[in-house]
């Protein structure tokens, strides 16, 4: 990677990569490591491996950026990357070596120390590593940002020509158009273009290209997905997700419950409304315990995929409708509840307690078959689908 910038603007925009490390170091959500704690051996050696995986890919493709570039912010932003890739090396190495040591305590021998994961060598492996892909991820960014101005002057100019020449567009010297063609097409030999960004300028302005996992970043995608900008923090949504549908669990069981015990040691009451109000319930407990199967996995899966996203919304919301249609039925029951009665009522009989149970085992049923589904196909390869992936190279 050549360094043709002056050193005191290398410098300065240096201290302000540093300045964003300290940033985000003193922000980081200590609760996005949670999937860290507890872990075994098997379970940090496969975890070890896997970074020193990811600093080694990150470490290739600093060169693949740094082509072509003589941006003070870009260059500085790439040497920042890869010295704190080798501050935290010694961590890292840390870690693979305590994956690879084996326990060989027995459940007998309680004066062994038990198997203890280096957590804050092991934090400090990870907040790097997800500085470090954010970091590319606006590199990425900054390099893409002169081909699209030029682009997007491009097609403003030819507008106007056309609209001058219908007649339409206020009156233009005609010096000035043809000379901003040339000027700007002079510039443009000037400005140095890497192989991505020249191919890119042939197709429609992309939006923004950030790599949405870590997996994009190779060489032979340097650019990654196209998402929007507006994109929520992913860490933001999955929180927000696992908060509703822990509520939903909660009031969907608290219901059940009641409903359950009304059912089988009550002595008064419309079974049927009741025996509905129960599977109602139900229902809305396993949707939502259907979503979280989608919000709980490790491959951040609701994060990454918008079919994911709505599936995750479709049974939050079958999950909501249920219990509220639980509640509303406890609440048919006691309004046509008879104070004088001293046995139990079944005015639709047995037909409309059966058909209660087979309404929920139905529902259920697709929930969970639904939801394993998405799960299988975003997490695993499977035979008939292959997820797609945008690649620019």
């Amino acid at each position: 990677m050549a360094l043709d910038v002056d050193p005191e603007q290398l410098e300065a925009c240096k201290k302000q990569w540093v300045i964003k490390w300290q940033k985000y170091h003193e922000e980081f959500p200590e609760e996005s490591l949670a999937h860290i704690q507890g872990m075994g051996h098997a379970e940090l050696r496969e975890r070890s491996h896997w970074l020193e995986a990811e600093f080694t890919r990150v470490r290739d493709n600093i060169p693949v950026l740094g082509n072509d570039t003589n941006d003070p912010e870009i260059v500085a932003g790439l040497i920042f990357v890869g010295e704190l890739l080798d501050g935290c090396q010694a961590d890292l190495v840390n870690l693979i070596r305590a994956g690879r040591t084996t326990d060989t305590h027995s459940t007998s021998d309680s004066t062994r120390p038990k198997f203890q994961v280096p957590m804050e060598q092991l934090k400090n492996v990870e907040r790097s590593h997800m500085f470090a892909l954010s970091c590319m991820n606006e590199i990425m960014t900054l390099k893409q940002t002169p081909a699209i101005k030029w682009q997007q002057q491009i097609a403003a100019n030819s507008q106007l020509l056309k609209l001058n020449q219908s007649g339409l567009g206020p009156p233009m010297p005609f010096e000035n158009l043809a000379s901003e063609p040339d000027d700007t097409a002079n510039q443009m030999q000037t400005m140095p273009v890497s192989a991505p960004e020249n191919q890119t300028l042939t197709r429609t302005p992309p939006v923004n290209f950030i790599t949405s996992r870590s997996n994009d970043i190779d060489q032979n995608r340097p650019l990654g997905h196209g998402i929007d900008q507006n994109q929520q923090n992913p860490l933001v949504v999955v929180n927000a997700y696992i908060k509703n549908l822990t509520t939903l669990l909660g009031i969907a069981f608290f219901g059940a419950s009641i409903t359950w015990s009304t059912i089988f040691s009550g002595t008064r009451g419309d079974l049927v409304l009741i025996s509905w109000s129960a599977c109602l319930f139900i229902v809305g407990a396993v949707g939502a315990a259907a979503a979280s199967m989608l919000v709980l996995p490790e491959e951040d899966i609701v994060a990454r995929y918008r079919t994911v996203r709505w599936t995750v919304r479709i049974l939050s919301l079958i999950a909501i409708v249920h219990v509220l249609a639980g509640m509303f039925l406890i609440a048919v029951a006691i309004l046509v509840l008879d104070p004088t009665q001293q046995s139990p009522q079944a005015l639709a009989g047995k037909v409309g307690v059966r058909s209660a149970g087979a309404y929920a085992i139905a529902v259920s049923v697709s929930c969970v078959g639904v939801s394993g589904a998405v799960w299988r196909r975003y997490t695993t390869s499977t035979w008939f689908l292959s997820a797609p992936i945008l690649r620019i190279c």
